[in-house]
């Protein structure tokens, strides 16, 4: 049961996760396997993370992480004392998070589990970039990438890569940033591609060049659709289709009289994110890509993502019309 409620985790569909492993979680109290008790817990808590319930994922990743230090399962027990740091920082307390981080990552450094080791430093890093402590950051997120480059985990070494990448942009450091984000679009990976060449559409626009711009977000447009293709975390790429549609309308210098077409798949891309999310009860996803927005037009897209979200809200099919 609890593996099959992975399968359904990784491709977005959360309410079937939750489900099937609950039904592993009661399997495993009936059969008193305290190890598969925990490991179902932990899944829980990730799955409700990711819906956006923090404080029951919280609820969870505690009671894993005990059961864990129960039974002297050390891997596990890092890994939940990571959910429980995921879950703080999410509920803003950043203390919190760094210290679980901390004490996960200790565990992970004395048992030699390397790619749990490289997730905890990056994972430090995004609390840091949180947090407005721009320098701490980068200092995990290079750890973290050169320690993922030693075990050849392509998948981590680009989603380091493009964040790293992001919070150079973030610091105007617009050449470093579009640097990391060329060598992420030059080997991609599944559902990184799409946000790595619409932060490296961002930093080609901020360097002038706006054509080479145009291009990445027509080609982050394309990974996003390839996403939705496959259904995996539609909704996610659903934002991701829009914000492309949002660059190609920026880069373009079009903001005065912009082409229908673009306004339309604006609003259906939008449209999309906002029904994805709410069918698997993850609407809280939308605010993933917030710091993407503040590198582009961030209040014409905020008035835009309103009349989107109250035009869904009541129904409509085409909400930006």
């Amino acid at each position: 049961m609890g593996n099959l409620g992975n399968c359904y985790f990784y491709v977005g569909d959360y309410a079937r996760a939750i489900d099937y492993n609950r039904q592993g979680l009661d399997l495993a109290l009936r059969l008193r396997q305290k190890r598969a008790e925990g490991i179902r817990l932990g899944n829980l808590a990730l799955a409700y993370s990711a819906i956006g319930n923090y404080k029951e994922a919280l609820l969870h990743a505690e009671r894993a992480l005990q059961i864990c230090v129960e039974v002297d399962d050390k891997r596990n027990e890092s890994i939940n004392r990571g959910y429980v740091a995921i879950c703080h920082h999410n509920l803003g307390s950043y203390d919190e998070a760094i210290r679980n981080h901390n004490l996960s990552l200790a565990i992970a450094r004395e048992y030699g589990m390397r790619s749990i080791e490289a997730y905890r430093v990056d994972a430090i890093g995004e609390t840091y970039m949180t947090i407005g402590e721009y320098d701490r950051a980068e200092q995990q997120y290079a750890e973290a990438l050169r320690i993922t480059t030693e075990i050849n985990t392509l998948p981590q070494q680009n989603f380091i890569r493009m964040k790293l990448g992001q919070l150079h942009l973030m610091q105007d450091r617009f050449t470093d940033g579009v640097s990391l984000l060329e060598a992420v679009v030059a080997n991609p990976t599944p559902l990184v591609e799409d946000r790595a060449r619409m932060l490296l559409g961002v930093g080609y626009l901020k360097l002038g060049r706006r054509e080479a711009a145009i291009l990445q977000f027509k080609a982050a447009r394309e990974a996003a659709e390839r996403i939705l293709a496959k259904s995996e975390l539609a909704y996610r790429a659903s934002y991701s289709e829009a914000l492309a549609f949002y660059g190609m309308l920026i880069a373009s210098d079009a903001s005065d009289a912009p082409p229908p077409d673009t306004i339309l798949g604006i609003g259906a891309s939008f449209s999309k994110a906002v029904r994805g999310c709410r069918d698997v009860g993850a609407l809280t996803e939308l605010t993933i890509p917030y710091s993407m927005l503040k590198l582009l037009d961030e209040q014409a897209i905020f008035r835009t993502l309103d009349i989107i979200i109250e035009g869904t809200e009541n129904g409509s099919s085409n909400p930006a019309t």
